[in-house]
């Protein structure tokens, strides 16, 4: 079985109505978890991709980034002030 590749539209951006987003995952388990998941909440991946990207237009989903780790002392230079002084 092969693939056919969908033909390229000429038309502008706003005039396209193929509802097609492409997610990629960072792992192969992150995907399996996900889809496990869904499977369990009775819902397809798409539909709960669609769900995340409306709670992220609408502000009712924030990126929460992880804050940077500290830096080994062994970078911080001697002559900087030592904080436990």
């Amino acid at each position: 079985m092969t693939r056919k590749r969908a033909p390229t539209s000429e038309l502008p951006v706003d005039h396209i109505t193929t509802q097609v987003l492409s997610v990629r995952l960072p792992t192969l388990e992150m995907r399996r978890a996900l889809t496990a998941r869904c499977e369990q909440d009775g819902i397809a991946v798409a539909a709960f991709v669609a769900m995340a990207v409306e709670a992220y237009l609408d502000d009712r989903l924030r990126i929460i980034e992880k804050p940077a780790a500290p830096k080994p002392s062994f970078l911080i230079p001697a002559d900087s002030a030592d904080p436990a002084d």
